[in-house]
């Protein structure tokens, strides 16, 4: 029995509908698990697709146990390092200027995890000649305060909430603002800019090239070195204190019994001492004043005082090279 042409036709036009079906609802069902896979993945960190008038560029969440390690690597940009209410971390960058959104593809910021360490970093391709753009760019990270902090910027402040752990700040310019840290190891080193801090607890080094240096309360040890600008401690709690300025005046509150070692090319020092406090004094520097209360005993001169207070101590070596000394009883 023979078939028509036109039978044909249609079996074949059926075979085909079918097909074309089968392959749309497997289509359907991939795009459907593929939307269910993303869904799983964003549990481990989210990202914010942003309007196009919106400053935020670029945000990310992770979660992070407590302990872990914040690496930041940055240019130069502006960073804040807050502490989050939660046990994730979140990563946010806001941008502003009229070339803030080519500049940022072309720095390529990148937020990852590995294991509990969080590295926030941006690597810019290499270029001879770069035109200058109007871009700022503010990068925020939310963290558990217990963490320990890399931050190495090229050119820009950094600005830290609060921190349990060790703490190493490092930029080349730029302020450094902390509100309290407190860890084994803390470091804060600016090549030129100021350094603030309300309170610091552990090993303490605070280093800037051009720049003041102000905090109110540490207790540890400390170390602070400026090549030009002050060095101001409110209340020192440690048992041994160090500054250095090339130019720039040093006062401190020592609350206790501390190997001191204090010198400035130019500017004078003054400390206030605990009524009952004991040391081992070598100061050279005009004038030279000492408060009757502490009790010195010794020989000084116009320009330097050698001997003990309170029946001697730790030693105690202060010398300016243009600057008076000042010794107060509290």
């Amino acid at each position: 029995m023979s078939i028509s042409p036109r039978r044909t036709f249609q079996r074949l036009a059926l075979v085909g509908v079918g097909l074309l079906s089968t392959a749309f609802v497997a289509q359907h069902l991939s795009a459907s698990g593929g939307t269910h896979a993303a869904q799983a993945h964003e549990k481990e960190y989210e990202v914010r697709t942003v309007r196009a008038d919106d400053d935020v560029l670029y945000e990310r969440s992770f979660a992070v146990q407590r302990g872990g390690d914040l690496v930041v690597k940055l240019g130069s940009e502006r960073v804040e390092i807050l502490r989050a209410r939660g046990r994730e971390a979140t990563v946010t960058v806001r941008g502003e200027g009229r070339d803030a959104r080519s500049e940022f593809e072309r720095r390529r910021f990148t937020a990852s995890r590995a294991a509990n360490a969080l590295t926030v970093r941006t690597d810019p391709p290499r270029s001879v000649r770069m035109r200058s753009r109007d871009a700022r760019f503010v990068v925020t990270i939310e963290i558990p305060a217990e963490f320990n902090g890399r931050i190495d910027v090229g050119s820009g402040s950094v600005r830290v909430d609060e921190v349990v752990g060790n703490l190493d700040v490092n930029t080349g310019s730029g302020s450094v603002t902390v509100g309290s840290a407190r860890g084994r190891r803390i470091v804060l080193d600016t090549g030129s800019g100021s350094i603030r801090a309300e309170s610091l607890d552990g090993a303490i080094r605070a280093d800037t090239g051009s720049g003041a240096i102000r905090i109110d309360a540490v207790r540890g040890s400390f170390e602070g070195d400026t090549g030009s600008g002050s060095i101001r401690v409110e209340r020192a709690d440690v048992d041994r204190f160090s500054a250095d300025t090339g130019s720039g005046a040093v006062s401190a509150g020592l609350w206790r019994d501390a190997e001191v070692d204090i010198d400035t090319g130019s500017g004078r020092v003054e400390l206030t001492l605990p009524r009952r406090a004991r040391a081992d004094v070598d100061l050279s520097g005009r004038p030279i004043r000492i408060d009757n209360a502490l009790g010195f005993r010794g020989e000084q001169r116009r320009g330097d005082a050698r001997g003990e207070i309170g029946g001697g101590g730790p030693d105690m070596d202060i010398h300016t090279g243009s600057g008076g000394i000042t010794l107060n009883a509290r």
